[in-house]
């Protein structure tokens, strides 16, 4: 009797043992899932930290494109509406409503660049702008271009010259709207940044096998800028 008791003690012993290995055995899983939940855990709330600053960021950005394009916006819209209240009170002389609606005519055209540029950026976010590639006279383009700021020029009193050693036969491959918007946009910022009776010189030359457009100005810096 005192074997089998004996026996019956040791299976159960050896019962304890094993369970208790097991218990460690689960234990010490349970604390790996734990240390992994608690890894992943931090890398969570890194990258929530780092979303939560590039938010902000981006928050803090558009608050200052939106300040910047309001800014854009208001400078040609006050004239617009300036000139357009002094022509709608009769009280001024045919020179001076002359010189008022070609004011109106360059403002009103400066807006629609913005809201251009505007348009453009939005399809380029959301990816649906679209290019329509052909042969470009870049002459033809570069000329109606400078044609188009022309009044801007006059009304700074800037001496606007366009020269090239190219033809009209002489072609690029692209999309004309957009070249002329891009060399418009260019010349715009020109006249813009150029004091009055200053000068802004556009030429388009070959260079090597290319073609060039190239705007200086007289502004601050004497800048140039090629395309």
């Amino acid at each position: 009797m005192a074997l089998e008791d004996a026996a019956t003690l040791r299976e159960e012993a050896v019962r304890a043992r094993e369970e208790a290995a097991h218990a460690r055995s689960e234990l010490d899983a349970l604390m790996g899932q734990l240390r992994e939940a608690n890894e992943h855990l931090i890398v969570v709330n890194l990258r929530s930290q780092l979303l939560a600053e590039e938010a902000e960021k981006a928050n803090h950005l558009k608050d200052e494109f939106i300040a910047m394009v309001s800014h854009e916006l208001r400078t040609p819209l006050n004239a617009v509406l300036g000139w357009a209240r002094m022509l709608a009170s009769k009280q001024l002389t045919e020179p001076r409503a002359t010189h008022a609606i070609e004011t109106i005519e360059r403002n009103a055209a400066s807006l629609a660049l913005i809201i251009d540029d505007l348009l453009d950026m939005s399809r380029i976010i959301a990816g649906t702008m679209n290019l329509t590639f052909q042969a470009v006279e870049l002459m033809a383009l570069t000329e109606a271009a400078v044609d188009g700021v022309r009044p801007m020029a006059a009304a700074k009193h800037i001496d606007l010259r366009l020269s090239a050693d190219v033809s009209f036969a002489d072609v690029v491959n692209g999309d004309a709207g957009r070249l002329k918007q891009v060399i418009g946009n260019v010349l715009t910022d020109a006249i813009k940044f150029t004091p009055e009776g200053g000068r802004v010189d556009v030429s388009v030359e070959h260079v090597g096998s290319q073609l060039e457009v190239k705007v200086v100005d007289t502004g601050r810096g004497n800048r140039a800028v090629i395309l």
